[in-house]
């Protein structure tokens, strides 16, 4: 191998191979499980030490990004980073970023390629990366100055849905595989995307959500959901669980569950129930005097993708 790498490259001329190892130790790897995935990345960067980095897979994905940030976070240390910004505009952001002690960049895997940030506390993946070896690169960008830092995956109530696009099977199954990785709440999630590569762990894990003991199997608002259609069951349409749900402004409660989201914004609850629906944690009765109305589930169902771990 070494030797056609040699001959094709560097036509004939001597080669070192330079192994390193995968495992960046200062690096804290969680997920989090989403039924809102805008309100857990607001949530996420709120709360996490930066400069940070949220990754989404599109130009318009970021952009959309940065903007949801600025103004829920009410800040302007927020830019976007893709490969079609022209060469102006990615030099002044990239030297934005490179100076900024508390700055957000939301980005495609296009920024990294030579860039050497190395105070990066946070690197947020909005949606899963094609690969464990994509997501190993692109949340290594994160602690390179050897201090600790985090690298938080999102897993959000449209998680099969990016697979399910991908034509060529090697590809969907390389995806397929990382999300399974992530969706597994019982085993070390340092061991188990470096058993993806090949390697193996060197050492005691010294950082992830699960041996903290910290992995959540459900997403926020999950079990408030469940609960409030297993109380009112299909007593209410959508507009009216969401106001209930919300805390009805600060009513006395009218029913079992009232409130239960308090404090959520309006969007995030409506995206959640939806998503509830959608990955059979609750349902809508389709027939009957009581159609359009919140059910229960008719049967429980794991929530194996989405939203908010217990990550803090």
């Amino acid at each position: 191998m070494l030797e056609a790498v040699s001959r094709i490259l560097f036509g004939g001329e001597p080669a070192t191979l330079v192994d390193a190892d995968a495992d960046r130790p200062n690096i804290h790897y969680s997920v989090a499980r989403s039924l809102s995935r805008e309100r857990t990345v607001e949530s996420l960067i709120a709360r996490l030490e930066r400069p940070a980095i949220v990754f989404a897979s599109s130009r318009e994905g970021v952009q959309i990004l940065a903007e949801l940030l600025r103004s829920r976070l009410g800040t302007r240390e927020v830019r976007f980073y893709h490969a079609g910004l022209g060469r102006d505009e990615k030099e002044n952001t990239e030297k934005w970023f490179y100076g900024s002690e508390g700055g957000i960049l939301t980005a495609t895997c296009a920024y990294g390629m030579g860039v050497d940030k190395r105070n990066i506390r946070t690197v947020i993946h909005y949606e899963p990366p094609p690969s464990v070896e994509a997501y190993l690169q692109e949340s290594g960008r994160a602690g390179r100055d050897g201090l600790p830092a985090r690298a938080v995956l999102i897993l959000g109530p449209d998680l099969r849905r990016a697979p399910a696009r991908e034509e060529d099977q090697a590809r969907r199954a390389r995806r397929e595989a990382l999300v399974r990785c992530a969706e597994d709440p019982s085993g070390c999630r340092r061991e188990a995307y470096l058993g993806l590569l090949g390697a193996e762990l060197r050492s005691p894990c010294e950082g992830c959500d699960v041996c903290d003991g910290r992995a959540g199997p459900l997403a926020e608002g999950e079990a408030e959901i469940r609960s409030f259609a297993e109380s009112n069951p299909r007593r209410y349409a959508e507009g009216e669980a969401i106001r209930l749900l919300l805390g009805a402004g600060g009513e006395p409660p009218a029913c079992r569950g009232s409130g239960a989201l308090a404090g959520w914004r309006k969007e995030d609850a409506v995206a959640a129930l939806r998503a509830a629906v959608h990955t059979g944690i609750v349902a809508i009765a389709e027939r009957g005097p009581w159609k359009g109305r919140l059910a229960p589930a008719r049967r429980r169902r794991a929530f194996d993708h989405p939203g908010a771990s217990s990550d803090t």
